[in-house]
C-alpha cells in the first residue's frame, strides 16, 4: 500500500492533507480510545485478536488500513497487524506517550474552539473564548477537565525534562518554585536529581492536588510544598530560582508582563528565572508557526522570537542573561532581575 504520506512532495497531496486534517485527528483519537493500539504487540496480529465483538469487521479493516497509510501500522501478507515506530507512539504504557494528548485534541469542545478563529481576527479574545465565552483555563475548571488536560499535557512535558537537567545546573540554588506546574514531573526530576533542594509547586487547585497525591511526589513530599492560587494576583513565597515552563506562551503581552511583574516583586536580587519556551531563529520555523496557530485559536497567547523575549523581559524589570540550547525543540531562557 503506498502511504499518505509518501505524497508530502506533491503540492496538491500536501493541500490535501492539511485539508484532511480534522478527519486524520478524529481518527488518531478513535484508534486510541477503542483500545487497538494497546491491543496491538510487536508480533502481528489478526483483526480477530483486538477486533469487539460488536464492531463491523468489514469497517475495522478499513479502518487499520487507514492506519497503514498513515505509517501507524504495518501489515503482511497474512493480513496480520502491528505497529510502527510511530505508532509505538499512541500506547498508553510507554515513555513519552501521545495517547492522551490525541484524546484530548480530538474532543468536541475543542473543535468548537476552532470555530472562532475567523472572529477571533476582529476581537482581542482567542477563538476559544469566542466560542465558549470563557477561556481555555477557566473552562477546563468548570466542566472537569483539568485534570485530563494536565495528565495530556505531561507525558509532553516528560520528553523535555530529561534535556533540561542535561543542560542546566541546579545545584547552585536552596529553593526553587515550579509556577504553573501542572502535573509537576520537572519539578520532581529537578528535586530527584538535586537531594540538596526545596521546591514549591504552584499552580491552580485542581493541578496542585493532582501534582502533590501523584506518585512522582510519593519519595519528596518532606522538601516539596503545593500551593494553590493565581499566578495573577501574586507569587507567594520567595525563592532564589523560580520557573516559567511553557507558560508565557499561553498569554498575550500584556497579560505575560502581569506574570512577570509579580515575579519581579519577590525575587531577590541575586535571584534567578527561567523561562522555558520555544524559541525559533525565525518565524517561518515549522513548529514554531503549528503552535503559534495553536495559541492563537485556544489561548490567545503567542510564540515568540529571542528579540521579542528579550523586549517583553525589559519592560518588567528583567534582563536576558543567557540562552541555552537544548537538543529538544526547546529552549531555556536565564533571567535576572535589573
Amino acid at each position: 500500500m503506498i502511504k499518505l504520506l509518501e505524497y508530502s512532495k506533491n503540492p496538491e497531496w500536501q493541500l490535501r492533507l492539511m485539508i484532511l486534517g480534522g478527519s486524520i485527528s478524529e481518527y488518531i483519537k478513535v484508534i486510541s480510545e477503542l483500545g487497538i493500539v494497546d491491543s496491538l504487540s510487536e508480533k502481528p496480529q489478526k483483526i480477530n485478536c483486538f477486533i469487539d465483538d460488536d464492531m463491523k469487521s468489514e469497517k475495522l479493516i478499513r479502518l487499520m488500513n487507514i492506519g497503514v497509510a498513515l505509517n501507524l501500522f504495518e501489515t503482511n501478507s497474512s493480513e496480520e497487524y502491528s505497529l510502527t515506530e510511530m505508532g509505538q507512539l499512541l500506547k498508553s504504557n510507554v515513555p513519552h506517550s501521545l495517547r492522551n494528548y490525541a484524546i484530548l485534541k480530538g474532543q468536541k469542545w475543542g473543535r468548537i474552539g476552532l470555530s472562532g478563529l475567523k472572529d477571533s481576527l476582529y476581537h482581542k479574545e482567542s477563538a476559544f473564548e469566542l466560542a465558549h465565552g470563557m477561556g481555555i483555563f477557566d473552562y477546563m475548571e468548570r466542566e472537569n477537565l483539568s485534570h485530563q488536560y494536565h495528565e495530556s499535557l505531561r507525558e509532553i512535558s516528560s520528553y523535555h525534562d530529561s534535556f533540561i537537567i542535561q543542560n542546566y545546573d541546579f545545584s547552585y540554588y536552596l529553593k526553587v518554585m515550579d509556577i504553573g506546574g501542572g502535573m509537576g514531573s520537572l519539578l520532581a526530576e529537578i528535586l530527584k536529581s538535586n537531594i540538596n533542594l526545596r521546591g514549591i509547586h504552584y499552580d491552580q487547585k485542581s493541578a496542585s492536588k493532582k501534582a502533590e497525591s501523584s506518585k512522582l511526589f510519593s519519595e519528596l513530599l518532606d522538601r516539596c510544598d503545593f500551593i494553590s492560587g493565581d499566578f495573577f494576583k501574586d507569587i507567594p513565597e520567595v525563592c532564589d530560582l523560580y520557573i516559567l515552563k511553557t507558560i508565557l506562551h499561553d498569554w498575550d503581552d500584556a497579560n505575560a508582563s502581569i506574570i512577570l511583574n509579580n515575579i519581579r516583586r519577590v525575587i531577590p536580587k541575586n535571584g534567578k528565572l527561567l523561562i522555558i519556551e520555544i524559541l525559533p531563529k525565525n518565524k517561518n520555523h515549522t513548529e514554531y508557526s503549528i503552535m503559534d496557530l495553536e495559541m492563537l485559536i485556544f489561548y490567545g497567547g503567542k510564540e515568540r522570537t529571542n528579540m521579542e523575549y528579550d523586549k517583553l523581559l525589559t519592560s518588567t524589570g528583567f534582563k536576558l542573561q543567557r540562552v541555552i540550547s537544548t537538543n529538544a525543540d526547546i529552549s531555556i531562557l536565564e533571567v535576572c532581575p535589573v
